[in-house]
Parts: C-alpha cells; sequence; structure tokens
C-alpha cells in the first residue's frame, strides 16, 4: 500500500514539492522560481505554461530527492496562491490568460462599483478582476457563459490539468478568498455573479478542504493519485501550526506577511480584517480572520533586484547582522499599498532618514523593522477589533523565519515570544498532512503534534523602549 504523501504548493514566486511519509518526516522536497511579469504599471503576471511546466518539474524532482515513484503516494494535497486567477479552454484544456498574480491592481476600479452596488470587495479579489480578464479574450464572456471556458485560482487549474480536466473544483478555503463565495452558504454567491452577468454553472465546484476531489491521470504524473486536499496556501499553514482552537494564530512570512486567527464556527467581522474559511470538513466549518502585510519578502526582493543592495535575501540578512541597529534609518514597507489594517492601495513604499552615514546594513536593518513595526500595527488592531487577548506567543513560518537578525528584531518590536516552526515551509507541510487526514493516517487534531519548533526568541527591549521606538515610526509615516 502507498504509504507517503505529497504536497504540492504553487506560491508567488515559488513552486514547492514535499514528500512525508507517516511519521511526519520530510523525506524529499524540491523547490523552483517562477518568472513574473510587470507588462504595464499595477499589473502582474506569470506565464500560465511555464507555470505548469515548473509545477511538473517540481514534482519529479521531490520525488527523485524521497528516493520514491508516484506509485509510493497515498494522498495528493494541492495549496497555493489564492485570488489569483486563470481561464482556459476547457475542451483542450490550454490557457487563455496568464495567471493574473494576487498582487495585481487592474481591480481598483471594480471594486469601487461593485462596493457602490453592495458588494464590499477587495481590488485583489478575483471577483474584481475576473471580468476585465475574460474581456481580453476574443469572445471570452459568451464562451465563458455557454461553457466553453474554465477558471479559477491555480488549484483549479492544477487539479484540472493533472486530471486531465475531470476534476474542476476548487475548496471552500480557496473559493472564500476568490470574494464569490457566500460565507452563510458555502456556495457560490449567484447574486454577485448574476451582477456581473456571468454564468454561475461555469464556475468550479466547491469541495471540502480534506476529502477526495478526483484522482490524477497516470499518464501525468506517472499514478492515479488520489487529490485528498486542496486548500488556500494562509489556512493551510495555520493548520500546519496547529491553530485548531478559537484565538489561535499564526503569520506566515513570505512574499506578504499574512496572520490567521482562528474563530471557530462564528464567522466574525472586523475593521482592517477580512472573515475567511478556515477548513471545512464534512459538516464542520470552522472560520477565520486574516490582516495582511502586503510587502514583507517582497521588499528584500525589492531591494535585491530592485536597488541591486545585494546578490540574494541570504546576503541581505548577512548584511543586517553586521550593524547593530538601523542608524536613524526609517522604513515603510509598502511596494503594492497599504495592508491591514489601513487597506489603503494607494499608499507607496518609503525610505527616509538617510544620510552619508547611512550603510547598505542601515537599510536592510530598517526594512526588518518596517515589517516588524507593521506586524505590531497589524495585530494590535486585530485583535482589538476581534475581542481576543494575545496569548503573548506569536507562531511563524515562512521563508524570513530562517533568520535569526528577523526573529529577534520581531520579538523586540511586539513583545512578544516568537515561535519559529520546522520545517519553516509550514504552507507546504500542511499541504502533506492534510493529504495525510484525508487518507484516514491522522485525524485533525493530530497535526499540532506533528510540527518542530525551530527558534523561540524573547524580546531585549523593556516595554519603555519598545513604545516609543515604534510610536516614533508611526509618526515618522502618520500612521
Amino acid at each position: 500500500m502507498p504509504d507517503t504523501f505529497l504536497a504540492l504548493d504553487a506560491g508567488t514566486t515559488n513552486i514547492r514539492a514535499m514528500v512525508v511519509d507517516v511519521n511526519g518526516r520530510v523525506l524529499g522536497q524540491s523547490s523552483n522560481p517562477l518568472s513574473i511579469h510587470y507588462p504595464q504599471p499595477g499589473h502582474v503576471e506569470t506565464d500560465t505554461d511555464s507555470f505548469y511546466e515548473v509545477a511538473l518539474k517540481t514534482v519529479s524532482e521531490c520525488l527523485a530527492s524521497a528516493e520514491i515513484t508516484a506509485t509510493d503516494i497515498a494522498s495528493l494535497g494541492i495549496t497555493g496562491q489564492r485570488t489569483s486567477l486563470v481561464v482556459w479552454d476547457k475542451t483542450t484544456g490550454v490557457a487563455l490568460s496568464p495567471i493574473v498574480s494576487w498582487q495585481d491592481l487592474r481591480g481598483i476600479a471594480r471594486s469601487q462599483t461593485l462596493l457602490e452596488a453592495g458588494y464590499p470587495l477587495i481590488p485583489l479579489s478575483s471577483a474584481c478582476k475576473l471580468e476585465s480578464v475574460l474581456a481580453d479574450i476574443p469572445e471570452g464572456v459568451a464562451r465563458f457563459n455557454n461553457g466553453d471556458l474554465a477558471w479559477g485560482n491555480v488549484d483549479t487549474y492544477l487539479a484540472w490539468q493533472f486530471s486531465k480536466g475531470t476534476i474542476y473544483a476548487t475548496d471552500a478555503s480557496q473559493a472564500c478568498a476568490t470574494g464569490y463565495l457566500d460565507l452563510m452558504t458555502s456556495g457560490w454567491n449567484e447574486d454577485l455573479i448574476a451582477f456581473q452577468a456571468l454564468n454561475p454553472e461555469s464556475f468550479p465546484r466547491i469541495t471540502d478542504t480534506i476529502g477526495i476531489a478526483g484522482v490524477t491521470n497516470a499518464d501525468v504524473l506517472g499514478a492515479a493519485i488520489p487529490v485528498g486536499a486542496i486548500v488556500g496556501d494562509q489556512q493551510c499553514a495555520a493548520l500546519a501550526q496547529g491553530c485548531l482552537q478559537p484565538g489561535d494564530s499564526k503569520i506566515t512570512y513570505g512574499t506578504s506577511g499574512t496572520c490567521n486567527l482562528n474563530t471557530g464556527s462564528t464567522c466574525l467581522m472586523a475593521a482592517g480584517a477580512y472573515p475567511l474559511v478556515l477548513y471545512r470538513n464534512g459538516n464542520e466549518t470552522v472560520f477565520c480572520l486574516e490582516t495582511m502585510i502586503i510587502t514583507a519578502g517582497a521588499m528584500l526582493d525589492w531591494l535585491v533586484y530592485g536597488l541591486h543592495i545585494g546578490e540574494s535575501s541570504e546576503e541581505l540578512l548577512g548584511l543586517a547582522e553586521s550593524v547593530p541597529d538601523s542608524a536613524g534609518v526609517f522604513v515603510l514597507p509598502a511596494l503594492q499599498g497599504l495592508g491591514s489594517p489601513h487597506a489603503d492601495s494607494s499608499r507607496t513604499a518609503t525610505l527616509d532618514g538617510l544620510t552619508r552615514g547611512t550603510s547598505r546594513g542601515h537599510v536592510v536593518r530598517a526594512a526588518l523593522e518596517g515589517i516588524a513595526y507593521r506586524t505590531r500595527d497589524m495585530l494590535d488592531s486585530l485583535y482589538d477589533q476581534a475581542g481576543y487577548s494575545s496569548s503573548g506567543v506569536l507562531r511563524v513560518d515562512g521563508g524570513m523565519t530562517r533568520s535569526s537578525v528577523f526573529l529577534q528584531t520581531l520579538a523586540d518590536v511586539t513583545g512578544l515570544t516568537i515561535e519559529a516552526m520546522s520545517p519553516t515551509d509550514a504552507t507546504t507541510y500542511g499541504a502533506a498532512l492534510l493529504a495525510g487526514v484525508s487518507a484516514e493516517h491522522w485525524r485533525l487534531d493530530d497535526l499540532s503534534g506533528l510540527k518542530n519548533t525551530s527558534m523561540i526568541v524573547e524580546s531585549c527591549w523593556s516595554a519603555d523602549e519598545r513604545d516609543t521606538r515604534y510610536e516614533a515610526w508611526c509618526q515618522r509615516f502618520q500612521l
């Protein structure tokens, strides 16, 4: 019998795969970068054909790393970036659009008109961009409404391609991020879809987060593998972190910095946050509140590729360790607008306080501090609005948490005990674990006992120093 679980995590800048055994140990993993294109200001895209080729390559490399074949896989978990979208031909499977990233801002104007019509949606949501993407395809709306075209996030596209069209589905956690899910019914919001003159019958079916959505085609991955979990990346990381009780929360630091707070069976509303389905499993739907620092790891990428301060994120972190502080340099990380709790898409990033004595290390250190200050900014508002008290511990994961200097900065600025998860790729790991739950190897409650903590960091600043520095940062940027 197959006894390993495969995860595929289609992120914003990378695609990762991981194989986990029945003891929760990582047997093999692989990661490959994605090319992102900016065809015009505000537009952020990935070539769909290239994306699929990278996905197949990553799975192949991962299986080789684990020294197994596809026939050894009991279940596949698919996760990845949410509220991106792609449109493809149902007959041929050929993509008719690029993958329009969640970061893409072409939905700003449509978001405003939808708000005026009674549909409060953030500009980043798929519901604010799908009409525009269809309009760029010859007779796109008519073909979509006739059932000739399919659309979805990357999870839906991958499930379709891996199954050669037998799986046209997404789960409730991914569906809610599109803006099209009716949170009260867990079905598609047909009023919104009708307002946009689209056919709800052309939308993918909504499945449980955990459960067999279908089976891959043996000609694609090398075996007929049950697709046992489809889940949004941030919700997946929260489950991997063991955020199973109301009040539990985590932050994943990747391209963005995203916090998910478990609110149980209650769908809470809070200013500066938005409610999502954490997971749906049978008759149980668990909700969360999500807040986001839109620019986190993307700030380091910009310092490398935009300002050429270093050649890699690793080099930047070494520069940050080379100086004791930021020497009066301040950074507001807002390359794609200012996220929670401000929700200001017009705000831009700011680098302030430069002198002749400013070094590259000071700039990088200030960028890390800016991300940490935005974390405090976000958390203070989230807990206040949601009515929960902080436990004093912040669970974190993601690529940036490999940096001890960032974790110390985060502890100093927030005053919280920082617990960094191992493996740091909680999203990928969580998808493999959920695949195992689907295969009935684990129960959902078992997940919190499978993760390891790689580092625990306490604050070195006094409460007065912490508050004084935070207030100075807020005043500098009028927050």
